[in-house]
């Protein structure tokens, strides 16, 4: 509570500096001008880590019955990868949903795009120049109900081995380039995390043996899947 409403009270000097940013502007010149930008990337910076305090608090608050709705993962998936794919093109990279099988859950969308979204943007964060963050979805029976794997998989230097079982902790960094400057918040896969765990998922994260992390969110689905109008 006490986090939450924190973050609520930094909205509002955060929001008036921005205006008072805007004015600067207006009345500064070119050299005053470059100062500003760096003003403004850092207030951006700023609100980003409000936005992710009060999503980790949200999650970590649960989820009550009325947010929960039946969701086509395969779905969500897609469109998560093609705003991914939109955005990593700007850094010659991609985005591409290799596989899916039809997978079904109950859950609250906004979460689950939040959780998706942060492993697949931060896999393009750290991906080789030139190279494609791959993800798939794999439907598996497994002892009791189903369940769904998505598996998100970069072309990157991977983290050391030892920090593996530290990356879904709230401001945590990897070394190797996973650092402060180019690393964000640190909270993205803390998000991440207790999003998955909300929905009685797991996630894991592992280098894969040619280059690369790979991060594996399972999830329980649906026996069934939706069925689509049309």
């Amino acid at each position: 509570v006490l986090l939450r409403d924190i973050s609520h009270e930094l909205r509002s000097p955060l929001a008036r500096l921005n205006v008072a940013l805007e004015l600067c502007r207006k009345r500064s010149d070119a050299e005053a001008g470059k100062a500003l930008d760096r003003i403004e990337r850092e207030a951006c910076k700023l609100n980003e880590l409000i936005e992710q305090l009060l999503t980790l608090n949200r999650v970590e608050s649960g989820i009550s019955g009325h947010e929960k709705t039946q969701i086509d993962l395969a779905r969500l998936i897609h469109e998560i990868s093609e705003d991914a794919d939109f955005e990593a093109r700007s850094t010659n990279r991609s985005v591409k949903f290799i596989s899916r099988d039809e997978c079904s859950i109950e859950g609250n969308e906004d979460l689950l795009r939040r959780a998706i979204e942060n492993v697949a943007r931060n896999s393009v964060r750290y991906t080789e120049e030139g190279s494609t963050v791959d993800i798939s979805l794999c439907r598996i029976q497994g002892n009791g109900s189903p369940r769904g794997v998505i598996t998100i998989r970069d072309h990157g230097s991977g983290v050391p081995e030892e920090s593996i079982p530290h990356l879904f902790k709230p401001f945590y960094r990897a070394e190797r380039g996973r650092d402060r400057e180019s690393g964000g918040a640190g909270l993205g896969l803390a998000i991440t995390e207790a999003a998955v765990r909300l929905h009685d998922g797991t996630v894991q994260a592992m280098n894969a043996d040619d280059g690369g992390l790979i991060i594996e969110i399972t999830l329980p689905i649906l026996s069934r899947n939706i069925q689509t109008p049309g």
